[in-house]
């Protein structure tokens, strides 16, 4: 069985979609721009040896994009936008510096997954939209490692998390006490901690009492679940992670195929067909259907 696992959840899932029009100030996210340069640094030393000097300047180049996307809050795409404006807001009003830091890490990690290609001929596009032309053979030398700033920022945001936890006492974000921003962008940090399962299976424990109660969003309770479950080879609860299994883009195993959608329907979610013939995938299923 040949799997590959894609980005499964867009924006629109993880924040409000009726965010500000107006453009937030760029400036409120410096702090939040200079880690995201150090992270990209540290990536490149860790594979400088393995690039032509060529390959280094063009994957410098993207981390130089990736800064200022960040910096000034752009993405591709108005319904993209929409939702790095939304953020952007959030971290403009935040009522306190946990929060501010929070809705930081959330928009430097969701951007950079933004903007990632998803293959070769992708990287050959973004690079020519930006007016550099680049040859097939650079871009499938720098294609992988265009994902460890991703990962650097993941592993970043995850100890980051388990502090702040821990100085909670362990005592996970409520919706009743923080709202329901704070509590799915905290969520979004442990959805994207795959290094640190163990972390991730601690965190489900803390949530499932809380998602009966609607304390956290239910939903989220099942997309981390299912993380879970498929980082541990074990058939998914809810169908929420997909990838692509000898040519078909699809969930995998699941639990109890006959009664997913129930089990979708009591934590909020929508019919598993639906969800997987949904626009947002349209570009993983190609690839899906391409590799076969």
């Amino acid at each position: 069985m040949r799997l590959v696992i894609f980005w499964s959840l867009a924006l629109c899932l993880l924040v409000a979609c009726d965010g500000a029009k107006e453009k937030p100030d760029p400036g409120k996210s410096a702090e939040a721009s200079s880690e995201t340069q150090a992270i990209a640094v540290e990536a490149d030393q860790l594979i400088e040896d393995s690039l032509s000097a060529t390959q280094i300047d063009l994957l410098e180049r993207f981390y130089q994009w990736v800064e200022t996307g960040i910096r000034e809050r752009t993405a591709y795409g108005a319904p993209w936008q929409q939702n790095i404006d939304y953020l952007g807001k959030l971290i403009d009003e935040a009522d306190t510096a946990f929060e501010q830091e929070l809705y930081n890490r959330a928009l430097r990690e969701q951007y950079g997954r933004l903007i990632y290609p998803f293959k070769t001929q992708s990287v050959i596009d973004l690079y020519g939209e930006h007016g550099v032309v680049i040859s097939e053979a650079d871009a499938a030398a720098i294609h992988p490692r265009m994902g460890t700033f991703i990962f650097k920022a993941d592993e970043a945001n995850t100890e980051w998390l388990k502090a702040e936890l821990t100085r909670r006492n362990d005592e996970w974000w409520t919706i009743s006490e923080f709202g329901e921003d704070v509590s799915r962008h905290v969520w979004l940090l442990t959805q994207h901690a795959d290094h640190d399962r163990d972390f991730q299976r601690h965190v489900l424990k803390l949530m499932e009492p809380l998602a009966a109660t609607d304390e956290i969003l239910p939903r989220n309770f099942a997309y981390l679940y299912d993380r879970v479950a498929v980082g541990e080879a074990r058939p998914q609860r809810y169908g929420s992670q997909l990838g692509c299994y000898d040519g078909v883009f699809h969930t995998g195993p699941l639990e109890q195929p006959d009664k997913v959608d129930a089990l979708r329907a009591s934590v909020g979610l929508g019919p598993l067909q639906v969800y997987i013939d949904g626009e947002f995938f349209d570009q993983s299923r190609a690839i899906c259907e391409a590799a076969d």
